[in-house]
């Protein structure tokens, strides 16, 4: 659904736009869903909006924006494409300049879809990446998505169904988690509740629709997070606990061995026992 914009609304994105000045085009924007100011925004959108602001101004004090552009590396990387700096603002600013060119010509902010499948096919036409490298992927992992072809499916799908596409993802999860820690420390990122909320949101989502892929996601992160020494590890382990209410009489040690996949919000139909292995990205 497109959201309706009040002409003063409208002016203000305007100006912002025409000056390329999308961080504050962005900010602007999600400051006013969150008052409601602009009226039924998903929470989803406005989350979009607020972490395009920071990725877009290169912030890098935003643990958010770090992780974002060390994913998009790894991505580029996996696909043979450019990886430098200013590659990657040219694809901020190509997506951002997209949204402004949908508001501007049809005075509305465009449905999410819509919005969201104008960013891959930014990452995809502009950057050189293919879905798996998409930077979004994991908190947008359930979103509705249109290959080249016309087919609909979802993030998640289109990724899951390709071995490649999965090592792809993998590869740059791993990687923007290590660029995160190695930026602001584990005590610096793990007391950022924006991490924590994107991390277990993109692991709902995953798991609602395949679970024991999102297992051996925990299993490689766990093993990312035991570079920072056993600290880590139990961090993560007690919000997993948390996230999943597991028993606080479990060892912490324990946890990742003793989840099921079935513990990942699915139902026993949803379980895609027979997902193949991560392949090993290279």
């Amino acid at each position: 659904m497109s959201l309706l914009l009040s002409p003063k609304q409208f002016e203000i994105i305007n100006t912002y736009g025409t000056a390329k000045n999308y961080p504050a085009m962005y900010n602007y924007i999600a400051t006013e869903m969150k008052a409601k100011r602009i009226a039924n925004a998903s929470s989803d959108q406005i989350y979009w909006f607020e972490q395009a602001a920071k990725i877009n101004a290169r912030d890098v004090s935003s643990p958010a924006s770090v992780f974002i552009r060390a994913a998009t590396v790894a991505g580029l990387s996996s696909s043979g494409a450019r990886t430098d700096a200013a590659h990657i603002q040219q694809i901020s600013d190509d997506i951002a300049g997209k949204v402004f060119g949908d508001i501007s010509k049809n005075g509305v902010i465009p449905d999410f879809d819509q919005q969201l499948n104008a960013d891959i096919r930014s990452a995809i036409d502009k950057g050189g990446m293919t879905i798996g490298g998409w930077r979004g992927a994991f908190y947008y992992w359930d979103a509705p998505y249109t290959q080249r072809d016309g087919t609909r499916t979802t993030v998640g799908d289109a990724i899951i169904s390709s071995p490649d596409e999965r090592a792809k993802f993998v590869s740059g999860m791993l990687a923007a988690t290590g660029a995160s820690i190695n930026k602001f420390g584990f005590d610096g990122l793990g007391n950022e509740p924006a991490f924590w909320l994107a991390f277990f949101t993109g692991l709902k989502n995953m798991g609602a629709s395949a679970p024991v892929f999102a297992y051996q996601l925990l299993i490689e992160l766990k093993d990312e997070f035991a570079k920072y020494g056993p600290e880590a590890v139990q961090r993560l382990e007690t919000e997993i606990r948390k996230l999943y209410g597991l028993s606080a009489a479990l060892p912490a040690e324990n946890i990742l061995a003793s989840l099921d996949p079935s513990n990942l919000l699915a139902s026993n139909d949803d379980i895609t026992s027979d997902l193949p292995p991560i392949p090993v990205p290279v």
